[in-house]
């Protein structure tokens, strides 16, 4: 795969994404334009609509049954933009002043190159997910039904803190019930420095009661 030409390409997409922000659950350009890339890149099954506007892409290469799930968010905040830029937000009132543009088109790249030159055995799922921001479209998705298409018996948590020499992840098996986190509330913007749950969070894959 030429890599020069797939940098070139996810920049377009998040640009795309950039100037056509949406709001959670309203993300039906998006997921149009996502479910679109999939198919374009061959993936066996592109399921849309789940949890409401979200998109389920399903890669499948040689006969071992394990799985994994690679997710992205989608949605945009209510943020008017005022940066100037060529591919600023179309959408009076809405941008992607989160990330998330960028966080899709990641993912879109890896479907693109792992659709390419495959280099595995067994299931890659691409979840993208609606309404991040709400705290909703995740329990959406699963309430949809997601859980039940085997998406992944283990999860991998991953995180690239500052507080730690580098990136970090580590398998955790999928327990039947959620666990619970106690501890103390904590400054996003200093959260390194404190106790922070979301962090503790990441280690697991399912909900968590704080």
């Amino acid at each position: 795969m030429d890599l020069g030409r797939l940098v070139s390409e996810m920049r377009e997409w998040r640009r795309h994404l950039h100037a056509h922000p949406e709001f959670g659950f309203e993300e039906r350009q998006t997921s149009a334009f996502i479910a679109a890339k999939l198919r374009e890149f061959g993936l066996d099954d592109v399921a849309e609509g789940v949890g409401g506007t979200g998109v389920v892409g399903t890669l499948k290469r040689g006969n071992d049954n394990r799985s994994i799930a690679l997710r992205a968010d989608m949605d945009a905040l209510r943020i008017p933009e005022q940066s100037g830029l060529p591919y600023a937000s179309r959408n009076p009132g809405i941008m992607h002043a989160c990330g998330h543009d960028g966080h899709t088109a990641m993912l879109l790249s890896a479907a693109r190159m792992l659709a390419e030159e495959g280099g595995f055995d067994g299931t890659v799922r691409f979840v993208f997910q609606p309404a991040e921001e709400w705290g909703k479209g995740a329990l959406a998705m699963i309430d949809d039904g997601i859980m039940r298409r085997s998406l992944s018996k283990r999860s991998t948590a991953s995180t690239t803190c500052p507080a730690f020499r580098s990136a970090t992840s580590r398998p955790v098996p999928v327990r039947s019930c959620p666990p619970r986190i106690i501890s103390r509330s904590s400054w996003a913007a200093s959260a390194v420095t404190q106790r922070d749950p979301i962090a503790a969070t990441k280690c697991s894959s399912q909900p968590v009661r704080l």
